[in-house]
C-alpha cells in the first residue's frame, strides 16, 4: 500500500460528512488492508518516491487495471455504509457521490 503524508490541507480536497460509526468502519477497512506483523504494519524497505513524504507497506491484495486505488476506496466507503459506485477504476466514480 502506498501512503503519502501531507503537511497541510490541499485546495483540491473536498470535505465529506461521516458519522463516528462510518469512520470506525472505514478505519477498520484500511487497517485490514495492511499485512500486520505482531500488530504492526510492515514497511517495504527502500520503496519510496520521496523519503520524507511517502512509504510503501506490505498489504493484502494487489494493484491491477481493474483493482485501482479508486476501486479500493470505493469498496471501503460502501463497506462503511457510505455512498459508492458499483465499480470504478477512476476517481470520478467516487467523487461524484461527494462533490
Amino acid at each position: 500500500m502506498h501512503v503519502t503524508r501531507y503537511r497541510r490541507k490541499r485546495n483540491s480536497w473536498i470535505a465529506v460528512t461521516i458519522t463516528d460509526t462510518q469512520l470506525k468502519k472505514l478505519n477498520e477497512y484500511v487497517l485490514n488492508t495492511f499485512n500486520l506483523n505482531f500488530g504492526h504494519k510492515e514497511l517495504v524497505e527502500g520503496a519510496t518516491y520521496t523519503p520524507d513524504r511517502d512509504n510503501f507497506y506490505h498489504a493484502h491484495g494487489n494493484y491491477m487495471f481493474y483493482r485501482t486505488c479508486n476501486s479500493w476506496l470505493n469498496n471501503g466507503l460502501k463497506e462503511a455504509g457510505m455512498n459508492g459506485s458499483l465499480w470504478t477504476p477512476f476517481d470520478f466514480g467516487v467523487l461524484r457521490w461527494y462533490d
